[in-house]
């Protein structure tokens, strides 16, 4: 069943279906107290989906889980700022602030900035990357010697909580980083044009390219660093450890991936150039565009713009994302469970029971719903129930 209302300005649509489940909710994030533009453009999500991250107007903006925002402290001189990326509990938010002679990166925590260091002689740099405790973060500074040649970079918290930095040794070619894993030991972004990845102790590594014929970048990575997910040929990709890539959608599609769940598995992009173009990629959907993903699920989305996706939390259950709209706002997404999803496609239907018979009919451990150790009856009729309410 589905019910619509409006709730302190902002439009939530649920699902209902069991007690005590989670429901799909889809709800736009508020206008900040306080800004003169409606225009909101998202970065990110922390991992236990707590806070989203971005910038209205042209300040640094966060907001809550319950589409809640304000605008985070300026420094002095500023005439502009973005959040880029906050660490797993919404407590530490990194970016980027602007004044009138360039660009730092800066870093919020509980609320409170501070602009990070650059490095030797570099005049200039972005924060785009923080691990999950805030200790360490991820961007790039800007040559002073040329104004232009970008180095990949990583600041660590150090001794008496000072953020000390390091230029990622890229052979000297300009690069950037764009990813950074949980535990702050693992970089990655582009280099003139390769995909790569940094390892504390073990340096700079090109990741394989597939053969495509350069464009390759990464824009986010799983928790541990082990799989990281961009484009390769401007074809959307995703790396597993050192094997080549895996081209997820071709490069005359336009679909970008921006950000993975903690396991990798769960992929959110864009298409570029398109409205409605936020996408999902699992291993049992495939690329597609959220709203006919939640159209499948029986799922009314309204007038709420899905422009594209840019963040997912760690479970790969909630994700955030932009309005494809030149003043439009962003959006916050969690997809209910599906109990009686046999094929992990994210939906429930006849292909669904065909799975389950089936499995039920060898005795299948899959097939084990009170997890007994035997299937039987009351196996059987508990996916019936389950299925019966398809996804929340």
């Amino acid at each position: 069943m589905l019910s619509n209302s409006w709730i302190g300005g902002i439009t939530v649509i649920v699902v209902v279906g069991n007690a005590g489940a989670a429901p799909t909710t889809l709800q736009r994030l508020e206008l900040v107290p306080g800004s003169s533009s409606s225009s909101q453009n998202i970065m990110g999500v922390s991992a236990d989906g707590s806070t989203v991250v971005g910038w209205s107007g042209n300040r640094a903006a966060v907001w809550r889980s319950d589409g809640t925002g304000r605008f985070l402290s300026s420094f002095p001189g500023e005439i502009g700022s973005q959040a880029n990326a906050v660490n797993s509990d919404g407590s530490i938010i990194v970016g980027i602030s602007a004044t009138s002679t360039g660009h730092r990166a800066c870093m919020w925590t509980n609320g409170v900035g501070r602009l990070l260091p650059v490095i030797g002689v570099a005049t200039q740099s972005q924060c785009w990357a923080v691990s999950e405790d805030g200790r360490a973060a991820a961007g790039h500074v800007t040559s002073a010697t040329t104004g232009s040649t970008r180095f990949a970079a990583r600041w660590a918290e150090g001794v008496g909580g000072g953020y000390a930095n390091s230029v990622a040794p890229t052979g000297g070619w300009t690069s950037e980083a764009w990813a950074m894993n949980s535990a702050g030991t693992v970089i990655a972004g582009e280099q003139s044009g390769r995909a790569f990845r940094w390892i504390a102790g073990l340096g700079t590594q090109l990741l394989p390219d597939g053969g495509q014929l350069g464009g390759d970048r990464v824009w986010g990575m799983n928790s541990s660093g082990t799989v990281l997910v961009g484009q390769a040929g401007f074809a959307m990709a995703r790396w597993v450890g050192d094997s080549e890539p895996e081209i997820l959608a071709d490069q005359y599609s336009g679909i970008y991936a921006y950000s993975c769940s903690a396991d990798g598995n769960v992929i959110v992009g864009g298409r570029s150039g398109s409205a409605e173009a936020a996408i999902i990629w699992t291993p049992g959907t495939g690329v597609v565009l959220l709203r006919e993903l939640l159209q499948a699920r029986g799922f009314d989305v309204g007038l709420i713009d899905l422009g594209s996706g840019v963040g997912v939390t760690a479970d790969g259950r909630t994700f955030v994302g932009a309005s494809s709209l030149s003043a439009g706002r962003g959006f916050i997404l969690h997809l209910g469970d599906c109990p009686a999803d046999m094929n992990a496609d994210l939906i429930v239907d006849f292909f669904d029971y065909l799975d389950y018979v089936q499995a039920f009919a060898v005795g299948d451990v899959a097939a084990d719903r009170d997890g007994d150790g035997v299937v039987d009856l009351f196996d059987y009729l508990d996916f019936l129930e389950a299925f019966s309410v398809g996804c929340e």
